[in-house]
């Protein structure tokens, strides 16, 4: 089965984490797959007869759900029918401000976008779906066939089969904090680790940058500036920190520590598909997703009451620099460990069987594939 696979990592760890992660989930339910990757923020009409020359186009993962997909987020094609082969899509998310109902519920598609969601449905396969808010805002846009099958970075197949804690009765030495990607929350950030440092006075505090530390051809220059002073304040605190951008393979990073906390989903979700502690701080609807799926707590980075749906009072609030941070943020954390270590960390447990269960939805939605290998056999 050739496999033609939409990729959108460039620079985020947890772009090519997802990508990492279809390839494996693609080789072991469809049979004698081979896949081949293209660049998915790229238009493919130079490539058109090679990704024809395939049986089916895959769409992996990452927040693709979002009102202008097709063809800003997704350039394609500007005709859709050029592509002959079957569109798959293969756990995609929305990405919402926020959980409220009123983003949920005002959340559209533009008439583009709805042209690349009718193709996904007409193919047959269903859309898969990373969270329960993807799959609300797409049934709402009338989009009704699909399948809740959490992420693909849900699922290391050498732990599925697993619900206990690695480590759990070992004493909490090594915290790993994962970076805002809003420079918003950076004071925010510094608080927990200041946090940490006096809840865990034994424990080595480190801190892990998904996106890289400075500005380059993905990070504006202000972006990197902001980035260079934070990492300047590190140093004079006395923490460690390491720069796992442009690739996965650094992930492994987390198995060696005792409890992960920060703003990274995939950091967050990495942590979990090793049956880790990990705690997320959620900087929008994507990470909120994630959480409310496996029966975490949901702790907010921002400050609800501050959140405003309008794009034009969004943008306002962007001019006059208005903080969205919430300042209870150690404070639930502090509350959430003691709750935890309470119940001697049972929810986790709890999100690993619920993890295993969305990972037959999973399997059953990708076994579709091995089904236009039969039919062409009839």
């Amino acid at each position: 089965m050739k496999i033609a696979l939409l990729s959108g990592a460039s620079k985020n760890a947890g772009d090519f984490l997802i990508v990492q992660r279809s390839k494996e989930l693609l080789s072991y339910f469809v049979k004698d797959a081979q896949i081949k990757e293209y660049d998915r923020s790229q238009k493919l009409d130079s490539q058109i007869d090679d990704i024809n020359s395939n049986d089916v186009l895959v769409f992996a993962g990452g927040p693709a759900y979002i009102s202008s997909m097709y063809p800003q987020k997704l350039p394609l094609v500007e005709d859709l029918n050029k592509i002959k082969i079957p569109f798959f899509a293969l756990a995609m998310g929305w990405k919402g401000q926020a959980d409220l109902p009123s983003t949920i519920f005002n959340y559209n598609f533009t008439n583009s976008s709805m042209k690349l969601l009718k193709r996904f449905e007409m193919d047959g396969f269903g859309l898969g779906c990373r969270d329960y808010f993807s799959q609300n805002v797409l049934r709402r846009a009338g989009i009704t066939d699909t399948t809740m099958t959490g992420c693909v970075a849900w699922y290391d197949l050498k732990c599925i089969n697993e619900n206990k804690i690695v480590n759990k009765g070992k004493k909490i030495k090594n915290i790993y904090i994962s970076d805002p990607a809003d420079s918003r929350n950076y004071r925010q950030f510094l608080e927990i680790i200041k946090y940490c440092r006096n809840k865990f006075r034994d424990a080595e505090v480190k801190v892990i940058f998904h996106r890289g530390i400075k500005w380059d051809s993905h990070t504006p220059k202000e972006q990197g500036k902001s980035l260079e002073k934070l990492c300047y304040k590190l140093k004079k605190y006395g923490i460690e920190y390491v720069d796992i951008s442009y690739g996965n393979e650094q992930f492994n990073l987390y198995k060696s520590c005792d409890l992960h906390i920060g703003y990274r989903v995939h950091a967050h979700i990495y942590s979990l598909s090793q049956r880790q502690r990990t705690i997320l701080i959620e900087e929008d609807g994507r990470g909120a997703g994630v959480d409310q799926a496996l029966g975490l707590k949901q702790i907010k980075a921002y400050d609800c009451r501050k959140i405003i749906d309008s794009k034009y009072r969004r943008k306002l609030n962007s001019i006059l620099k208005v903080n969205f941070s919430s300042p209870y943020v150690c404070n639930e954390l502090d509350q959430y460990i003691d709750e935890l270590a309470s119940n001697d960390w049972i929810q986790f447990v709890w999100a690993f069987e619920r993890m295993q269960y969305y990972f037959t939805n999973m399997r059953t939605h990708i076994n579709q594939i091995n089904k236009l290998s039969e039919s062409r056999k009839d």
